[in-house]
């Protein structure tokens, strides 16, 4: 055991140790999914060239033009490896985007609320706690009913369902900061409340936001699979990893698995492997700690 590990309790340091394979992990999925259009042996969305001659083909079999589906194929003729990557594209890039603008969203209305306090920490604060009070899963099924289906609209309904939890931990981080002399020091010398902010209270909020964010990262994720799998995400002709689920789903008792098997795995593979890497991430910067 590394002398930085001695006297940490077995099960933090076996998961310290675990935590740069899930990092290798995490960086390997979304290499995957960046290059997809490279790695991918086969165009998904390209819906000319798919054939149904070719669709349900099991895993190892090569079709009659010759081309080896490693994972097999669906039920529309679509390499399911090629599906994957093309999907894992897809489910990466709404998420972090709904990720990015809910992050935002949270960190503006967290802040605002530390800073000013009184009536504009209690109406914030109340906002928060009726957007906490119903089920994320609920929230963006009732905006998606709304906005109807797209990349967009699932990306607008993962920032929705989620800037409470970035604001109402910011706002409790801010609030104990805002209690140290650093802070005070920066008001005695008249600094803007702009720098004050930004460059002093923002970075020692950080560390907590670090790994919520990770969290959210995951959840985002399977809130987009399970839009996309009740038929509410994404379109069909450019399926993520939750369509890609539900349209193999209905031929799992046929014995023809693989459709939603591989699809399933690295949904799951995705939401763990970034989870943990966020945990570890968050670890490391609230024992660094933030300059104050």
């Amino acid at each position: 055991m590394s002398p930085g590990m001695r006297g940490t309790p077995p099960r933090q340091a076996a998961q310290a140790r675990s935590a740069p394979v899930f990092a290798l992990v995490t960086l390997t999925l979304i290499g995957a999914a960046l290059a997809a259009p490279w790695l991918a042996p086969q165009d998904p969305y390209d819906l000319a060239n798919l054939l149904l001659d070719h669709a349900r083909l099991s895993p190892l079999t090569r079709d009659e033009a010759g081309m080896l589906h490693l994972l097999g194929s669906d039920d529309q003729g679509r390499d399911v490896l090629s599906a994957i990557l093309y999907g894992l594209r897809v489910s990466l890039g709404v998420a972090s985007a709904g990720t990015t603008l809910a992050l935002a969203a949270g960190l503006t209305a967290g802040l605002c609320a530390a800073w000013h306090g009184g009536r504009t920490d209690a109406m914030l604060m109340r906002l928060v706690d009726l957007q906490l009070s119903f089920p994320t899963i609920l929230v963006a099924l009732m905006l998606m009913a709304a906005l109807g289906q797209g990349p967009d609209k699932v990306v607008i309904a993962i920032a929705v369902s989620q800037w409470a939890y970035y604001a109402r931990t910011v706002r409790g981080s801010a609030r104990v900061e805002l209690q140290r002399d650093y802070i005070a020091a920066a008001r005695g010398l008249a600094l803007p409340t702009r720098r004050i902010v930004v460059r002093h209270l923002l970075p020692n909020c950080l560390a907590p936001v670090i790994v919520l964010a990770t969290a959210q990262m995951a959840a985002a994720i399977s809130l987009e699979a399970t839009l996309s799998f009740l038929g509410l995400g994404v379109p069909v002709t450019r399926p993520s990893l939750g369509l890609l689920i539900a349209n193999g789903a209905q031929y799992v008792f046929a014995g023809q698995y693989w459709m939603s098997l591989w699809p399933g795995v690295v949904l799951l593979a995705t939401i763990v492997a970034i989870q943990q890497a966020g945990h570890w991430a968050g670890r490391k910067a609230a024992g660094g700690g933030a300059s104050r």
